[in-house]
């Protein structure tokens, strides 16, 4: 429940039925994988960290309707992998996107929303994902040589 499973399943449902039957939504990752899904809806059983990178590649968008993060490593995962993204308003996943790659919704209308827009629109997608990719770099990914330079060094620049 924290991770906002049932909004993501009220957004799939209040979907317009012809995108509703053009998508699936994959929930990931469960210990135990539940049955008797709505039509669309795949669950997927608990992944090790190596398979994630080959799972979200897979995706579209990466959907955080969560009601509890701290930093949310997934974000940057998905940000890393040019996956726009779609995120519950809570201050850790906001910042984020301060500077675009996605969009924050609160409540599942507005999910059901950014959701139709993104599959409707691979243009828009593929523009929030690489914004969220020069971010997710800029912010996340570290040259240890300008890390050197800036914080470690005397003469910084030099």
């Amino acid at each position: 429940p924290l991770k906002g499973v049932d909004i993501a399943l009220e957004a799939f449902e209040m979907l317009p039925p012809d995108v509703r039957r053009r998508c699936r939504l994959h929930l990931a990752s469960y210990r135990v994988v539940p049955t008797g899904m709505p039509d669309g809806v795949i669950p997927h059983a608990w992944m090790p960290a190596e398979s994630i990178p080959a799972f979200m590649h897979q995706m579209d968008v990466l959907m955080i309707p969560s009601r509890v993060e701290s930093f949310s490593q997934v974000i940057v995962q998905a940000m890393l992998s040019a996956l726009p993204v779609i995120v519950s308003d809570l201050p850790p996943l906001v910042e984020k996107l301060d500077a675009g790659g996605g969009v924050v919704c609160t409540s599942p209308a507005e999910y059901a929303d950014a959701m139709a827009r993104y599959a409707l629109d691979p243009a828009l997608r593929e523009r929030d994902g690489e914004a969220g990719r020069r971010t997710a770099l800029d912010r996340y990914v570290w040259d240890t040589r300008v890390f050197a330079d800036r914080y470690l060094s005397d003469n910084p620049g030099s």
